[in-house]
């Protein structure tokens, strides 16, 4: 297979990360060619690391080399599909939730032309398909259309699970900093609970779009040491350390497609947090059963939930081992097997056609 991939980003994101997770599987597992198109930023930035990947990267969007299809990573860069119209076939990989619809450039009618184009669209939910995109996308024949829910391989064998036994709580949110993620939310959570116990709170994530918030948000990224920590980006085994080392996972999104750092943390036996989403539901995630669950937005309810956890160590048990359960029915392996079957059976139409 010869296969080209285009998107905006390659950093630590959601997006990204699994995107490099099945091209070093193709390139290194099943000995595909992969390029990559990318600009002189992604170029400069993330070069090297995906060179160390396997793939080849290119600069020229002149298609001159025979793919047999087009890798187009989240529904940002759709208009990919236009370039390649008529040329190659392409499979657009929608990594979006319903924010995305809101906020793109285009008119409804735009947008079902726009979801008409690529050979294939892959969502890794129903709740994606069904409820979000339905409108854009209900003309389309069923074979234009997979669900390829998102795997997680979090390599414990790399990760020193190292809890302490000091008194101090330790919370964590991953996700880079902006509106959508809701991290100060968090943060005044727990500036209210580090009245009352000792709190330290860990944001990992970007935080280039911290100009978005107020000087009084922006604030709370230095003026706080003591509870408040902003890592900024780090690469996936140090998150994941990280993240082995807290009390608390806490998840403050106001939109989430999928959701991987959940599931990171309940393989990781950290108990979840995390507000109220259509998609949590359609993967499993249940209140009280295996995580607690706070309306997005109501603070006063997120406080309520973290303050529980801190309190009750059987409930802490009890929520998770119930989500390592859940956790352990993403395989990584088996994500990486359905994306690449889905890919393989539009190439090989194509083909045929």
């Amino acid at each position: 297979m010869k296969l080209l991939v285009v998107t905006h980003s390659y950093g630590q994101n959601g997006a990204a990360a699994l995107l490099k997770s099945a091209m070093r599987y193709w390139s290194q597992s099943l000995g595909w060619e992969v390029d990559v198109l990318v600009d002189e930023k992604n170029f400069t930035e993330h070069g090297s690391e995906l060179s160390s990947i396997g793939v080849r990267l290119i600069k020229d969007t002149s298609i001159k080399a025979a793919y047999q299809l087009v890798l187009i990573n989240t529904f940002t860069d759709i208009q990919y599909a236009n370039l390649f119209l008529g040329k190659i076939p392409t499979a657009l990989w929608v990594h979006e939730g319903a924010s995305v619809i809101y906020h793109f450039p285009a008119r409804p009618l735009e947008l079902i032309k726009l979801l008409s184009r690529p050979s294939l669209l892959i969502f890794q939910t129903q709740w994606q398909s069904q409820d979000v995109f339905r409108s854009f996308i209900y003309h389309l024949p069923k074979e234009k259309i997979v669900i390829v829910p998102n795997g997680v391989d979090v390599a414990t064998h790399k990760i020193t699970i190292k809890k302490s036994t000091s008194p101090i709580h330790n919370i964590i949110n991953i996700g880079s900093l902006s509106p959508l993620k809701r991290q100060f939310d968090l943060v005044t959570a727990v500036m209210n609970l580090s009245k009352k116990y000792p709190t330290h709170c860990r944001f990992i994530g970007n935080l280039e779009y911290k100009y978005l918030f107020s000087d009084a948000e922006r604030r709370y990224l230095t003026d706080y040491p003591d509870v408040l920590y902003w890592d900024g980006s780090m690469n996936h085994e140090n998150t994941m350390q990280a993240l082995s080392e807290s009390d608390i996972f806490c998840s403050t999104s106001s939109d989430e497609s999928f959701g991987l750092a959940p599931i990171e943390a309940a393989l990781l036996n950290v108990p979840v947090v995390i507000s109220d989403l259509p998609v949590y539901k359609e993967l499993g995630w249940v209140d009280g059963i295996n995580c607690l669950k706070f309306p997005v937005g109501n603070i006063a309810l997120l406080e309520a939930a973290i303050e529980k956890l801190m309190l009750d160590p059987s409930l802490r048990q009890h929520l998770t081992a119930n989500a390592h359960k859940l956790a352990q029915t993403f395989s990584h392996e088996k994500f990486l097997s359905n994306l690449t079957q889905a890919l393989l059976k539009v190439a090989r139409e194509k083909t045929n056609a």
